[in-house]
């Protein structure tokens, strides 16, 4: 009870829409002793994975801040590997463009502003080396100081929770990947025409470019030719801009998500048509807005919405469809991870 007593200062909350949030501050968890701390990480998880009758209890368990000890991804590999091959979007167009990921670093560096930058998003890189043809390549060393976070250390994909406990990171199937995103944001164009008169007359244009991942659910192979759904796992960084003054804590919000009670699995994933052997980026072309939400609680589909801040750790139980929306540039470090519960049910 004492316990429970930490994370509801830190708020088991129903959110608007009625589903559950678990929630850790970080500072919080910092103030125990090692015993506790033990206690502790047992305990969030146990809480944020629990099931009853099978059925997810709360969409989401966040630890606000609580990757605040990792050196940032994007400066780490780029100082450590410049020349590792990366593929990148052309913003607002489906191109894919193929460089460095020192090259993109300087792109996007030399064409920020303050919450955005203005090129492409980076396709997910590998952390634990690469298969067919991906990017990526295996860094130990990174790997190393994740594991040294007590949540992360239990949750990798072979971590003490995970199915395939001590398994080398180098065979992983289940991540970790990042990949960088540049933050919804407006194209500004200028556009020309003439009138009756022959005069030039000039019109701004402004050309939205949504960030968005649709609707999805996480979901692994079995054996090649099943999936099954599966908990995931991540963690949010800002970009390090060499001009962004430095003795600043990035505590700003970088994404919006609406995440759906596991128990409206089954009726979400055929009211949106989910294609679950698709990629998340691809499984659903339906982006649900406000309206769209209202009508599903009416129709008893329980959510909740979540703003989700620099540094934070989130982790989301299997059968938990989510949509996110980036709304300042941001990099994401996330991994599945084949919980042993999952499978000894």
């Amino acid at each position: 009870l004492a316990y429970r007593n930490i994370f509801q200062s830190s708020g088991i909350n129903a959110e608007y829409g009625g589903a559950t949030v678990v929630r850790l501050d970080m500072d919080t968890f910092d103030s125990l002793n090692i015993h506790q701390q033990h206690l502790i990480v047992d305990y969030f998880f146990e809480i944020t994975f629990g099931e009853t009758n099978g059925v997810a209890d709360h969409v989401m368990g966040i630890i606000s801040n609580g990757s605040r000890d990792m050196p940032n991804v994007l400066s780490y590999i780029v100082k450590n590997s410049p020349g590792l091959k990366v593929k990148h979007q052309v913003l607002g167009k489906k191109d894919v463009l193929n460089c460095n990921i020192e090259e993109y670093y300087e792109k996007i560096c030399s064409n920020h502003s303050r919450c955005v930058y203005h090129e492409g998003g980076l396709q997910h890189v590998s952390l634990v080396g690469t298969k067919s043809e991906e990017s990526g390549s295996l860094f130990p060393e990174l790997i190393h100081m994740m594991e040294q976070n007590p949540f992360f250390e239990v949750s990798l994909p072979w971590g003490a929770l995970s199915r395939y406990e001590g398994l080398d990171p180098a065979v992983s199937n289940d991540g970790p990947i990042f990949w960088v995103r540049p933050g919804e944001q407006f194209l500004q164009s200028t556009s020309g025409s003439r009138n009756h008169k022959g005069y030039r007359l000039l019109k701004n244009r402004e050309t939205l470019v949504p960030d968005r991942t649709t609707p999805h659910a996480d979901h692994s192979w079995e054996d090649g030719k099943t999936i099954a759904t599966t908990a995931a796992a991540a963690f949010l960084q800002t970009i390090e801009f060499p001009d962004a003054p430095h003795d600043e804590v990035p505590t700003h919000s970088l994404k919006d998500v609406v995440a759906f009670d596991a128990n409206n699995f089954y009726q979400l994933a055929e009211e949106l048509q989910l294609d679950l052997y698709e990629p998340p980026m691809t499984q659903c072309d339906i982006w649900i807005e406000d309206a769209k939400l209202n009508q599903l609680r009416e129709s008893n589909v329980k959510y909740a919405r979540i703003r989700l801040k620099a540094n934070d750790m989130y982790f989301i139980p299997r059968n938990v469809i989510h949509q996110f929306k980036t709304v300042a540039a941001c990099l994401s470090v996330a991994w599945h991870v084949r919980l042993k519960k999952y499978y000894d049910t």
